[in-house]
């Protein structure tokens, strides 16, 4: 099914909405298309850890936009043609996640590259790729902007270049789920999902309930609602681990300090910590996302436990990317790279920041109400089975009528 969907991607000239549930490939598509076409394609996504996923930029750093950009005020800084004649060189731009980005958002890019390439059509004529799932995350919006966005709603397909400007996309639908293949755990994601649970498989989901000793003793995974809880979480754990913490300095090229990067520029660890792992394994004892605990730091290695595997793991290089205009022709180039151990302290991510891994075992923390009804989804289908899912309710709250 992906490699008939990656050759329709590339013989195919007008835009697309590539949609499908969590588990089915979408961002592996992405990554084997980039691969595959290379020059005059760009793929950008809403946030920085969406971006690092593809090797891509976000599309306030490509763009050059503020954070509170007008759509209108993206017209006038396209209308800057000696400073952004790259622009008029781009075939096709890739949006990643795209549940997250916000309409005004693309309307801001649709008039920015119609200024910028001199060129009325929506977006200047530019091919684009919408990469996502409409059940999951929800675009955040930046304090005070509720009112700025009109009745339409600020989902992308809100977008005034759709409802006013004619705008259009074909509509490719992946079926295939490779996350999970249990077709109890598939149901109840769906069910989740369209929220049409039945009685059975809510008791299923209350049967995972734990309390706050059993889910401060589990090796899951903490999956928060907010970054307040999740980093309230690994304090507390780290802070009461014994021994004397250890820093590890990040090597970096000066040119990505302002980029994502995958971990922290100073890791503070102690022996004993909660890790996940942020690369895949040479030697297949771990993936991008596996857990483990760190057993001891060594000079210029940490040793890993993850499973079975006492693994020894040395810094990593990644690359940085983003995107440059030679010759008329937009190609992909290395911004500069970042040096560190390919790991973070992992008792607890945000939902948010989980959207599009795959985990061993959640704890989905209900202690704080979700300000997105879809982050229950995207947490509990982060895994590949209810087995490995527990979850801790609120003391009064329960869930918060999720199920």
């Amino acid at each position: 099914m992906l490699d008939e969907v990656l050759d329709l991607l590339n013989s195919h000239s007008r835009s697309v909405f590539l949609y499908g549930r969590a588990g089915t490939g979408k961002s592996t598509l992405v990554r084997r298309f980039l691969r595959l076409v290379g020059q005059g394609v760009v793929v950008l996504a809403p946030t920085g850890v969406a971006a690092l996923q593809v090797g891509g930029q976000t599309i306030h750093s490509f763009f050059g936009f503020s954070w509170s950009i007008l759509p209108r005020e993206a017209a006038g800084l396209g209308r800057l043609q000696t400073r952004f004649s790259k622009f008029r060189h781009i075939s096709t731009i890739v949006i990643d996640e795209v549940s997250m980005l916000r309409s005004d958002l693309l309307d801001a890019m649709d008039l920015f590259l119609q200024s910028a390439r001199a060129d009325d059509r929506p977006f200047g004529g530019v091919r684009l790729i919408f990469v996502g799932d409409l059940g999951q995350l929800a675009p955040v919006l930046p304090s005070g902007m509720d009112g700025l966005l009109d009745e339409a709603g600020y989902q992308f397909l809100a977008a005034k270049v759709f409802r006013v400007r004619g705008f259009s996309v074909d509509e490719i639908e992946l079926m295939d789920v490779y996350r999970q293949d249990d077709a109890m755990f598939l149901g109840l994601l769906d069910a989740i999902r369209c929220q049409g649970l039945s009685e059975s498989q809510r008791q299923r989901l209350r049967d995972r309930e734990v309390g706050i000793d059993q889910a401060l003793s589990t090796m899951h995974i903490h999956l928060s609602m907010t970054n307040a809880r999740a980093q309230e979480v690994n304090h507390y754990y780290l802070d009461r681990l014994p021994g004397a913490y250890h820093e590890f300095e990040a090597k970096m090229d000066a040119s990505v300090q302002e980029s994502p990067l995958p971990t922290e520029v100073r890791l503070r660890l102690k022996s004993g910590a909660h890790v996940m792992m942020l690369v895949n394994d040479e030697q297949g004892r771990f993936v991008n996302g596996s857990l483990g605990r760190l057993v001891e730091m060594d000079g210029g290695a940490l040793w890993v436990q993850v499973g079975h595997h006492l693994c020894q793991v040395s810094p990593v290089e990644w690359p940085i990317y983003d995107y440059d205009c030679q010759d008329d022709q937009w190609q992909r180039r290395v911004l500069g790279t970042f040096r560190q151990f390919p790991l973070k302290c992992a008792w607890a991510v945000t939902v948010h920041k989980s959207q599009g891994q795959t985990l061993d075992r959640v704890l989905i923390d209900c202690r704080d109400q979700p300000f997105d009804p879809n982050q229950f989804y995207v947490a509990m289908s982060r895994v590949r089975s209810l087995d490995h899912v527990s979850i801790l309710p609120h003391p009064e709250h329960g869930c918060w009528g999720l199920y």
